[in-house]
């Protein structure tokens, strides 16, 4: 999940946009964008993919996820884009089928988010991420044409000026996220009286009548060992574990997606990548989303 707060300028712009998005060329991939509304327009917030074809509980499990945070962040509309390497045109005679499960998936997430929920402003399918792939729209058969070079994308060239990476693919992601078991054992030993300490501030900040003061000085702490990182400097495998037992509490992590863009951005990418690499456990699992 990536988070972001750009404008984007039609729906050319946004599908050509999608590696800057997510970070890598996604391919045969679910990929949901939820958007704000900023005065008398849409800007681009979290970003959330899974692989296509996905099993039905997959698919759902997603779909929940995307709900909840919608419903958390109160977002305003979300777009589907299906990237299936099997997709036909719907002029092409094999479009038929794929075309169905295509409206499958959309409607899948139509049920997830409720009538109370965000709208569903449309839904793409392309078949690839790349230049010249031909894209359309499931919600409106007028919209379609052939995708911009995503390389010459105004959001590439900027995570580009901000010294952040595009990978072609995700495989090259997953190599950043190896884990480090040497350093996750030593943080697993750490938990436990960290924790017994976090509890005791948590409590002292307010607990859950009022929790207000241990999240803005938990956000405190991780942005100061993210301004760290910045520096060149690494942190120590107490403050990993501190920043771990903080991430349990989802307002706390939805406040720090927003630090996907800015002067922090590269820092911040690191400081989620070493809690990947080293967080032991069910930590990890939530920190790896």
């Amino acid at each position: 999940m990536a988070e972001h707060s750009v404008g984007l300028r039609g729906s050319a712009a946004l599908l050509a946009a999608i590696p800057a998005l997510l970070g890598f060329y996604p391919a045969d991939s679910i990929v949901v964008v939820m958007l704000d509304q900023e005065g008398d327009s849409m800007t681009v917030g979290a970003v959330a993919r899974c692989d296509l074809p996905a099993d039905a509980d997959r698919t759902e499990a997603l779909y929940a996820a995307i709900a909840a945070m919608c419903r958390r962040k109160r977002v305003r509309a979300v777009v589907l884009v299906l990237i299936d390497s099997a997709a036909q045109p719907p002029t092409m005679p094999a479009a038929g089928a794929t075309g169905r499960q295509h409206r499958q998936l959309a409607s899948g997430l139509e049920r997830a988010l409720g009538s109370d929920g965000p709208e569903v402003l449309n839904v793409f399918v392309i078949n690839a991420i790349r230049h010249l792939s031909p894209w359309w729209s499931l919600s409106d058969p007028r919209q379609r044409g052939l995708l911009d070079d995503p390389a010459a994308a105004e959001m590439t060239a900027v995570r580009v000026y901000t010294g952040e990476q595009i990978f072609l693919c995700r495989d090259h992601v997953a190599t950043l996220l190896i884990p480090d078991p040497a350093r996750s054992e030593e943080i697993r030993n750490l938990l436990p009286a960290i924790e017994t300490g976090v509890h005791e501030k948590w409590i002292a900040g307010g607990g859950p009548e009022d929790p207000t003061v241990y999240r803005r000085a938990a956000i405190r702490e991780i942005l100061a060992a993210i301004d760290t990182l910045n520096t060149g400097r690494e942190i120590t495998s107490r403050q990993i574990a501190r920043g771990a037992i903080f991430l349990r509490d989802r307002a706390i992590r939805d406040c720090l997606f927003t630090f996907g863009g800015g002067v922090r951005a590269e820092a911040a990418r690191r400081w989620w990548i070493l809690l990947t690499r080293t967080v032991p456990g069910a930590d990890r699992a939530e920190v790896a989303v």
